[in-house]
């Protein structure tokens, strides 16, 4: 019925209208839910490799002169930064779905290509609403976790585990969420870091946000973190 009304629209700005109500209620009669965004630029660092600018640095309990490769690094370099999201609606009581979601990361050094890097990590898992009842608006999700990395084009580490989060709407202005997640992550030696299988190890990470609503286009946050890391 909808459809027809649009056909018999008497004015080009009746007929717009209709075919914007009629892609909102596409939209929110699909099961799948895509979203994401995208950014690059070109980026300076006045210390790219992250060294330290004393002329000694310490050495097996001695002070040694810096080498004069290890000084800090000036650099450009272009990136592109973003994440992509899918909600598969399962159509339950509960408003169970599949959630994943794709981060990705990439840097080309114009300098030193050794620091150049390229980072993805992708997640899985059911999201739903177990207390309908009492707590209608607490939403979980249980998810897996998977992602890698390679630096200067080497094969540089890779990393698999599971993750648990929370999000609580406490009115129409203030939301907390919580999550924790466990990674066990193996770094592989490559030509400019070579004892980068010292970093090997489980990783755990804590998290608590709270967010408040302004207005419509302003917001602020308050988040604690805890990291835990045990190295082998």
């Amino acid at each position: 019925a909808l459809d027809a009304g649009v056909r018999l629209a008497r004015t080009p700005q009746e007929r717009a209208r209709g075919q914007q109500y009629l892609a909102a209620v596409e939209g929110r009669t699909r099961n799948t839910r895509v979203f994401g965004s995208i950014s690059t630029g070109l980026r300076y660092q006045t210390n790219a490799n992250l060294a330290t600018d004393n002329t000694k640095i310490l050495l097996g309990g001695g002070s040694i002169l810096r080498p004069a490769g290890a000084s800090p690094r000036h650099e450009w370099n272009p990136f592109v930064l973003g994440n992509i999201g899918d909600s598969y609606d399962l159509q339950t009581q509960n408003e169970a779905s599949i959630d994943s979601s794709l981060a990705f990361y990439g840097t080309r050094q114009i300098g030193d290509k050794t620091l150049s890097t390229t980072a993805a990590e992708a997640t899985i898992g059911p999201a739903f609403k177990p207390l309908r009842i009492t707590l209608p608006n607490l939403k979980v999700r249980a998810y897996a976790i998977l992602g890698g990395s390679y630096l200067d084009d080497q094969f540089f580490s890779d990393e698999a585990g599971v993750g648990f989060s929370a999000t609580y709407p406490i009115n129409d202005r203030l939301a907390v969420d919580t999550a924790y997640e466990y990674r066990r992550e193996h770094y592989h030696n490559v030509d400019g870091f070579f004892f980068a299988d010292l970093l090997s190890g489980n990783y755990n990470l804590a998290r608590l946000r709270g967010a408040y609503q302004i207005s419509p286009d302003q917001s602020v946050s308050v988040e604690l973190v805890y990291h835990r890391d045990v190295m082998f």
